[in-house]
């Protein structure tokens, strides 16, 4: 029971860890409390009165269990910049349409865990589906700078992701876009209008030449992972003017060569490559990896011998 919890008027950092806990249906006098981090592996129910802001008009950052319920008066956090960890699948529409109220929101983690084979919730999802579009439509134009999509397993039912493929108007100010798990179809057209990215994460299932030159435009980006499921031209190329401020560069890519030209990436200092495919005769290769003169950690897996050889050519 937290209710002794909420005599603590001075308090501004909680953090629960264990199995169970009972919360108050109020939050008392907790007005200093800016942060709330929760561990809980039992099923977990923020009740509406803990959540208001009129109660907590200090909260900054919430962190919750994957599997906690939140109740309502998640609009009334109009103070909140963090919430981590939101179970989508637990959420009320109710919820996902009052998270585009909270205009001072700078963090957002969603996880999706809705299991294959289940068609019973498919109408529900639609419907909240529409609704996280409207909410993120509106956290786009105002303070939204990371967003973290995550699919929780394999196993799990992939989300209709049309509302990450066409966000329109793209996110002002967003930083940092890391869906996990979530596979594209290519890479999404308004990613090249998002001019303050510094960190993405990305699984396509085509990498055409054009979605490579959407990515290597954008002028901040500082980390990418991609994951290229095919590359229907057999080759990526990074040309002169790409990726100025990449640091960090992760590539799975299937059956391709790689190529990258004199002044390409002139800031990277770590690259991971991932090369995989079907058979051992096919032909992939690495060219122009010299160019890069600030790498100092390079790290290279592959599936069959010749990519072995091909690269260490290159290296």
């Amino acid at each position: 029971d937290l209710s002794p919890v909420c005599n603590l008027f001075q308090l501004r950092y909680l953090k629960l860890e264990g199995n169970r806990f009972q919360f108050p249906d109020t939050s008392g006098e907790l007005r200093y409390l800016q942060v709330v981090d929760i561990k809980c592996s039992g099923d977990l129910v923020l009740v509406g009165g803990f959540l208001s802001d009129a109660c907590l008009p200090s909260l900054r950052h919430l962190r919750t269990p994957w599997n906690a319920k939140l109740g309502r008066g998640i609009n009334r956090l109009t103070s909140i910049r963090t919430l981590e960890e939101i179970n989508f699948c637990n959420c009320s529409v109710e919820n996902i349409r009052h998270l585009g109220m909270l205009t001072n929101l700078r963090t957002l983690g969603v996880i999706y865990n809705r299991r294959r084979g289940n068609d019973e919730d498919d109408q529900t999802d639609m419907v909240k589906f529409a609704t996280l579009t409207t909410s993120l439509r509106e956290l786009g134009s105002c303070n939204l700078r990371c967003l973290d999509f995550n699919v929780a397993l394999m196993e799990h039912r992939q989300p209709p992701i049309g509302f990450l493929y066409s966000w329109f108007p793209p996110p002002q100010f967003l930083q940092k876009f890391h869906p996990h798990m979530i596979f594209f179809f290519r890479v999404p057209y308004w990613i090249q209008q998002v001019e303050t990215l510094t960190s993405l994460r990305l699984i396509v299932d085509k990498l055409e030449g054009d979605d490579m030159r959407v990515l290597t435009r954008l002028p901040c980006l500082a980390y990418l992972d991609l994951q290229a499921i095919e590359v229907p031209g057999m080759e990526i190329i990074i040309d002169s003017v790409s990726f100025s401020a990449l640091k960090e560069l992760k590539l799975i890519y299937k059956s391709s060569s790689l190529s990258i030209e004199p002044g390409a990436m002139p800031k990277l200092r770590i690259m991971h490559l991932i090369a995989f495919g079907h058979a051992e005769q096919d032909t992939r290769s690495l060219v122009g990896i010299q160019h890069l003169h600030n790498l100092e950690d390079v790290i290279i897996t592959y599936d069959y011998n010749n990519v072995m050889v091909a690269f260490r050519e290159a290296l």
